[in-house]
Parts: structure tokens; sequence; C-alpha cells
């Protein structure tokens, strides 16, 4: 009874500590695949996809980030039609520290 008890003090408190010591690393769902799923350790997701940023930008086949162009939603009566033809066009993410940021967002 005693050697149980001191088996659950382990299960509960220090092997998920030192499990989740590890990068990337947690302790699978209790009470999932028997008693000893609890040691396997689970590989967790990366950061999940910010909605406003995968509405806004798209990664092409070479990994480049594109964007679209402001300006094209309203007031378009005095520009140019070939101004309008630009604005519908997609352009790249200019700046290495705002591109890697928006990779971010999109969790690459």
């Amino acid at each position: 009874l005693l050697a149980s008890a001191m088996a659950g003090v382990l299960v509960g408190r220090v092997l998920p500590a030192v499990l989740g010591r590890f990068h990337g690393l947690r302790p699978a769902q209790p009470g999932l695949g028997g008693p000893c799923a609890s040691f396997l350790p689970s590989i967790t997701r990366g950061f999940k996809t910010k909605s406003s940023a995968k509405k806004r930008f798209h990664v092409t086949g070479s990994g480049a980030l594109r964007r679209g162009k402001a300006g094209r939603r309203h007031n378009t009566g005095p520009k140019s039609r070939q101004t309008v033809r630009e604005l519908g066009k997609t352009t790249g993410v200019q700046g290495t520290k705002i591109e890697r940021n928006m990779r971010r967002l999109l969790g690459m």
C-alpha cells in the first residue's frame, strides 16, 4: 500500500515536472492508453496561426510572402485605370524583420 502511494506521488508530481523540462514535450493526457500513457511525452503543436494574418498574406511555392495592396476598396474614380489595375496585384513583403514577424504570425 505504501509503495503504490509513493508511485502515485512520482507519477503526479515528479515525472511531469521532469518531462516538462524538455522543449516541445509534455506528458500525454492522463487516462488515455492505460496507466503508462502519462509517462510518454507527446509532441506539442507550434504556434497557432493568427486568423487576421492568414486572411492578408499567403506563401508562394518558393516560400516568399505575398500581400495585397491598399487603395482599391473605394474612391477609385479619380485614379487612372492603370493605377487601379496595379493596385489589384499582389506584392512581396518588404523588410527582413517584418517578414520574420509575419511568418511567426502565420505559425511558420
